[in-house]
């Protein structure tokens, strides 16, 4: 019964939601007894679209439960249901972040463009919820088929996203944005996604803390884990209390360290560039006169410039598919400087946004800076130089020899090709190669020595560890330090002193 306005409204919603769900679930009764010559259930919807009549409904089920026969089985279906699953579509939409809505408009499409949905028959038509359950299953799947497997490797990675948020003012919630760490968690090979996870701090206890109650809550099998990965910041490599190493207490056992060559790559690029041309004054801006200009470098004209030489490796055609936007964009640019001609198709292409957590976008505006510059500085020629000879050299040699075992060849390759800067710059480079030389710690270095081409370096390297077997340092446990690296070596198998 109506009292006031608000129950009219409700009873109408009401009304209307009950008038869907009947006409809904008499659909197939409608279908079946129009094969049986029956017009029984036609009486039970009365001419306004909008009200039922019910007293000739429950006459009309009232005749249909009395001519029902539980003797002969109908040869139709009751009510016609879309039991197709969609377990593809289901990860189509995690791995490109596809609506529920979205995805069941394109398939509902696409099953309309084949044939299978018509007019008459609409039985497999698509919507929203049906694609929801889907993508529900199939997470639930993914992650109870993970849970049962060993896992070998832990890596993790984190980063700030734009996250929204409940806050409660007083006794109501609002939605707000805020800015909140993520941190990701895989397993390798294959990269298994294990979950994320958001700790309170940025301290290196809290990464540990939520690291590990996210993998005990989905209880996951650490018993053969032997590997870690992460990038190179002292949070995650500290040798006293960084992340690795609370993880190594926490197993009991040392771990095989994995850190980022990418990031060892950039740091010594980094602080070159601050060196010769100030620090940043924002998170996307520098306050040098070649920073200033690296900002609207794409727009100036390409002109004739001096050729530079380098150690560009030639990439596979399958390396090249598999580099992103701005990587290619860098391989390009960098043949263009080294082959003295950069065509316009090249020059209108835009190098990517200056970001200073991604400092491969400022070496190709470094690039492009120097084919648009008549007369460069001669900070600007250091800088492009070192680009070319050294830093997208070892960038794309990472990209193409992704192993661990070839990680202490790549520390070797960016101490020889950066042996050509003067020494005051030098110094520069070389104590940053060295705080991040964690390939040559000689647990890293011993794997490459194993997997090498020649006899002799494969002997010695299971010598030294028959040798490190049979020695006791003292020690209960152990310390993983990068060590002293020897920038006058030859092979890489001479970068630290064994002693």
């Amino acid at each position: 019964m109506a009292i006031s306005g608000i129950d009219k409204q409700e009873t109408v919603r009401l009304r209307k939601r009950q008038t869907r769900q009947f006409e809904r679930s008499m659909k197939g009764v409608k279908k079946f007894w129009s094969t049986q010559g029956s017009n029984i259930v036609s009486t039970a919807l009365d001419e306004d679209e909008t009200h039922i009549n019910f007293s000739k409904t429950n006459l009309a089920t009232e005749t249909l439960l009395t001519n029902l026969s539980f003797t002969n089985t109908p040869t139709t279906s009751f009510a016609n249901r879309n039991l197709l699953q969609l377990p593809t579509l289901a990860k189509v939409c995690d791995r490109y972040r596809l609506s529920t809505r979205s995805a069941a408009a394109v398939a509902s499409a696409v099953l309309l463009d084949v044939g299978l949905v018509s007019n008459e028959d609409s039985t497999l038509v698509t919507d929203k919820n049906k694609v929801h359950r889907a993508v529900s299953k199939a997470r639930k799947n993914v992650f109870q088929n993970i849970s049962e497997v060993s896992l070998n490797s832990i890596y993790f990675d984190g980063r700030n996203n734009k996250t929204l948020v409940n806050k409660k003012i007083g006794v109501r919630y609002h939605r707000k944005g805020v800015l909140e760490e993520h941190i990701s968690i895989l397993s390798e090979p294959n990269s298994i996604f294990l979950g994320h996870t958001s700790p309170c701090r940025g301290t290196a206890k809290e990464i540990f803390t939520s690291i590990i109650t996210l993998l005990k809550n989905r209880n996951y099998n650490l018993n053969d884990v032997i590997c870690v990965g992460c990038d190179g910041t002292a949070t995650n490599t500290g040798w006293k209390g960084g992340v690795i190493k609370y993880l190594e207490e926490y197993l009991d056992r040392p771990l095989q360290w994995c850190v980022c060559m990418l990031h060892a790559n950039e740091l010594p690029f980094r602080h070159l560039f601050l060196a010769l041309d100030s620090c940043t004054s924002g998170p996307r801006e520098y306050s040098g006169p070649i920073g200033k200009q690296l900002a609207t470098c794409e727009n100036e004209t390409t002109l004739l410039f001096q050729p530079l030489t380098g150690h560009l490796p030639d990439l596979t055609k399958n390396v090249v598919n598999e580099l992103s936007t701005d990587q290619k964009y860098l391989y390009e640019i960098c043949q263009a400087v080294l082959t003295g001609s950069c065509s316009p198709e090249l020059a209108n292409r835009q190098p990517g946004n200056l970001s200073h957590s991604r400092w491969l976008t400022c070496a190709n505006r470094l690039l492009r800076l120097y084919v648009s510059t008549p007369d460069p500085s001669e900070s600007l020629q250091i800088l492009v130089e070192y680009v070319v000879k050294v830093y997208d050299p070892i960038w794309f040699s990472i990209k193409q020899k992704t192993p661990l075992k070839d990680g202490a060849k790549h520390i070797f390759n960016l101490i020889l090709f950066s042996r050509y800067l003067p020494t005051n710059l030098r110094t520069i480079v070389d104590s940053v190669i060295e705080r991040n030389a964690f390939y040559a710690h000689p647990e890293n270095l011993l794997v490459s020595m194993l997997f090498d081409d020649r006899d002799y370096i494969r002997e010695l390297a299971c010598r030294r560890i028959i040798k490190a077997k049979n020695t006791d340092n003292g020690f209960k446990q152990r310390i993983f330090k990068t060590p002293k690296l020897n920038f006058s070596a030859k092979d890489y198998t001479e970068i630290i002193s064994w002693q």
